[in-house]
C-alpha cells in the first residue's frame, strides 16, 4: 500500500512491481504486465479493500467475470494464488496476420493461462 488511493503488487520472485492499482479521476486504474485498465468508480471501495485484504483472487474474478476483462488480473497466477512481473510470468505474444492477437503466461510453476485477449 503505498497511500489509500494507490496499491503497488510486487512480483512474488523478485519483488519489482507487477501492478499498480491507483485512483486516477476518481475512478480505479489497474496497470499490468499486458494493459491498463479503468475500473468501475462505484466499486472502489470494494476493488481496494480486497487489495488491503491481500484477496487477489477477488479482484482477478471480478474483473474476469463481471467486468468481462479476459485474463482478468493479468499478472496474477490463480493457481499459485500469487502475481509475478513479466519477467517472471514468461508472456508470449501471439499475433494473427500482422495484428495483435492475444497474450498467454507461464508462471515460474509451469501454469498456462490466456492473460489477455
Amino acid at each position: 500500500m503505498i497511500s489509500a488511493e494507490e496499491y503497488r503488487l510486487p512480483c512474488s520472485v523478485c519483488g519489482a512491481i507487477a501492478v499498480v492499482v491507483k485512483t486516477l479521476d476518481g475512478h480505479p486504474n489497474c496497470s499490468g504486465i499486458t494493459r491498463s485498465i479503468t475500473l468501475d468508480a462505484t466499486k472502489k471501495d470494494m476493488l481496494f479493500a480486497w487489495l488491503a485484504a491481500k484477496n487477489l483472487l477477488a479482484l482477478h474474478s471480478y474483473m474476469e467475470v463481471e467486468r468481462e476483462i479476459e485474463g482478468g488480473l493479468d499478472a496474477y497466477c490463480p493457481s499459485c494464488d500469487r502475481a509475478y512481473c513479466r519477467e517472471h510470468y514468461q508472456v508470449t505474444v501471439r499475433w494473427d496476420e500482422g495484428f495483435y492477437d492475444c497474450s498467454y503466461g507461464e508462471c515460474p510453476n509451469g501454469h498456462k493461462r490466456l492473460i489477455d485477449d
